[in-house]
């Protein structure tokens, strides 16, 4: 650098250089940072199935399955939960799923039902098979269940009807969440650049 006195100042830039050089050939082929991303919004997508709430904290309308069985919404058979997978590439990733029913409880819809038979499964305490029970059809004490802790069943014909679900978000991210996301960031570009964990 000249200085108007005639002297010079010389710096010394290599390790600058170096470090420039380094961040910017990682740029290039950032499948590591993504893949910690990717892992980490799996793993937030998760705890959600966990915790019933969508990426701000707030809690799932419940389901009138899980309300009748004191069981868990969007986890009766654990398909969707399973389902959530990542896939990371040089400068993107991706979280999500592929089965068909996930958009309809991330985003809330209508959805129409055609007529159909349906067996409705039931316990009852009582003794289902005694002439006395099946004489005073005490239904009080009745709970729906699961076919395999069912004692009752009896088959219905369910009209055509339309069922509005209400919105489960499971998918997304809070600003909390990119704030995480933005730690992870920090400490891979400082690891990319010989920097050691970013303080």
């Amino acid at each position: 650098m000249a200085d108007p006195t005639g002297a010079s100042i010389r710096i010394d830039d290599a390790d600058l250089r170096k470090l420039l050089g380094q961040l910017a050939a990682s740029a290039q082929d950032m499948t590591g940072l993504m893949e910690q991303l990717a892992a980490q919004v799996e793993f937030d997508t998760q705890r959600r199935f966990e915790t019933q709430t969508d990426p701000d904290g707030n809690p799932w309308p419940p389901s009138l399955r899980a309300l009748a069985e004191n069981g868990e919404t969007l986890t009766d058979t654990a398909r969707l939960r399973q389902s959530i997978t990542s896939r990371a590439g040089r400068t993107e990733f991706e979280v999500g799923t592929n089965v068909v029913y996930a958009a309809i409880h991330q985003f809330g819809g209508t959805v129409h039902r055609q007529a159909r038979q349906q067996t409705l499964y039931w316990h009852h305490a009582g003794n289902t098979g005694s002439a006395a029970w099946r004489a005073s059809r005490t239904f009080g004490d009745w709970k729906f269940a699961k076919k395999s802790r069912a004692n009752y069943s009896e088959v219905h014909t369910v009209k055509a009807h339309d069922v509005t679900m209400p919105a489960r978000p499971f998918l997304g991210l809070a600003e909390s969440g990119m704030a995480v996301l933005g730690e992870i960031a920090r400490d891979w570009l400082a690891g990319a650049g010989g920097l050691g964990a970013a303080s």
